[in-house]
């Protein structure tokens, strides 16, 4: 039998190894923005997964570019831009 490439069969394998640290990196987020719920330094009523999946694209995105372009001007930027965020969930 002759195999045929096919072009969906590694990222599928790579989606299976990584999905399931991605999703601890979630929760994990998700606990630390529950710390500051339960510590009274965060409004009680932000939706965590929302800030948890933006806080990790985010950074995953900017350490992408900035290993792209060998620099750390991307992430500094997405840092400053997290912080102005985050600062509207503070109580």
């Amino acid at each position: 039998m002759i195999r045929l490439y096919d072009p969906t069969a590694e990222p599928r394998a790579i989606a299976a190894h990584l999905a399931p640290r991605l999703t601890s990196l979630q929760g994990k987020r998700i606990g630390i923005l529950d710390n500051g719920i339960r510590y009274k330094q965060l409004k009680p009523d932000i939706d965590k997964s929302y800030y948890a999946s933006v806080i990790i694209a985010a950074l995953e995105g900017a350490i992408m570019m900035s290993k792209l372009r060998g620099n750390n001007d991307d992430t500094k930027r997405v840092i400053q831009h997290l912080e102005n965020q985050l600062k509207d969930l503070v109580l």
